[in-house]
């Protein structure tokens, strides 16, 4: 079963910095997110083409509510030294929200991510519309649509304080396609639409 939250974090990377920022991501960071009860996945990707955000990365948790837990807060509250470094010197430009997640259709992970961020969760409507539309079987491999989570009072974590203020979204539609070439069509028809290719792909032990 799949889960109904995920994390959804767009970033680019200091120039100087990213060969620490891989090792970081790679050996430290992704198997700690997932050692996190209620982690079901962690993905990244890199931009096709010279494009910002650079990087895309999503969790994918049981439920929202897992990342309001005392497990994951406490990693959040007390970051490692490596985190620290990474956070305070490598991160530019971060997004980052929880987020509901619906398959809009469902289906296996794909190579190719494109990505439509909104600001407005009523765009969900909208982006379950387009999913469907770019429906085709060995073609796109699943479509989901994220909605924003986050309620209430703006929190500030140990680690956002290191790496700056996080910019936030409303609602999020995903297409995870098989091919290149289908991906880069749906990028180039849908405004506002960013090509990833998939980097990274982990699942707890």
């Amino acid at each position: 079963m799949r889960g109904t939250g995920v994390l959804a974090l767009w970033n680019d990377c200091a120039p100087d910095y990213e060969i620490r920022y891989e090792d970081w991501y790679q050996t430290e960071h992704l198997p700690e997110r997932l050692s996190i009860p209620g982690f079901l996945i962690g993905r990244r990707y890199e931009t096709v083409d010279p494009e910002t955000p650079r990087f895309f990365t999503y969790y994918e948790v049981d439920a929202p509510g897992v990342l309001q837990s005392s497990e994951y807060l406490t990693r959040l509250e007390d970051p490692t030294p490596r985190t620290r470094d990474i956070m305070s010197n490598a991160f530019r430009n971060m997004s980052r929200t929880v987020c509901t997640r619906e398959a809009a259709v469902p289906g296996a992970f794909g190579v190719y991510a494109v990505t439509v961020r909104s600001a407005n969760a009523e765009d969900r409507e909208k982006f379950l519309e387009t999913a469907r539309r770019f429906r085709e079987p060995g073609v796109l491999a699943r479509a989901d649509v994220w909605t924003t989570a986050e309620q209430g009072n703006r929190w500030s974590s140990a680690e956002e304080e290191l790496r700056g203020p996080d910019a936030k979204i409303g609602a999020c539609l995903l297409l995870e396609f098989l091919r290149e070439g289908p991906a880069r069509t749906a990028a180039q028809e849908l405004p506002g639409a960013t090509m990833y290719r998939l980097l990274a792909d982990l699942r707890p032990t």
